[in-house]
């Protein structure tokens, strides 16, 4: 029953991830001098800055000011798609063990 929103949850989640990284480029917050406040208006914005400083691609000097970490940036989207490809894989698997052993029985 909640199958049809696991996509739609995961689009949310990377449309907010773009958008805050959009807004730190565009102002040019890249170095802790140019940090930038960030007006979060979603309480999903507000959980995915707290998982992008977490996990290095965003950082904030002072409270409420960030920057982005393009290195940390680019490190998280491999974390993300080496994720993503595990959950194909073993979707894969699972769907191959399934039609086995409906042929089998």
């Amino acid at each position: 029953m909640l199958a049809p929103l696991g996509p739609l949850i995961a689009a949310a989640i990377v449309g907010t991830d773009r958008k805050i990284i959009a807004h730190l480029r565009s102002a040019g917050a890249v170095t802790p001098e140019r940090a930038t406040p960030l007006h979060l208006r979603r309480p999903l914005a507000g959980w995915r800055i707290r998982r992008l400083v977490a996990a290095g691609a965003v950082r904030n000097p002072s409270p409420d000011r960030y920057f982005l970490v393009e290195e940390g940036w680019q490190a998280y989207g491999r974390i993300r798609r080496r994720r993503g490809l595990t959950m194909v894989a073993i979707a894969v698997g699972l769907f191959a063990i399934y039609f086995v052993s409906r042929r089998l029985f």
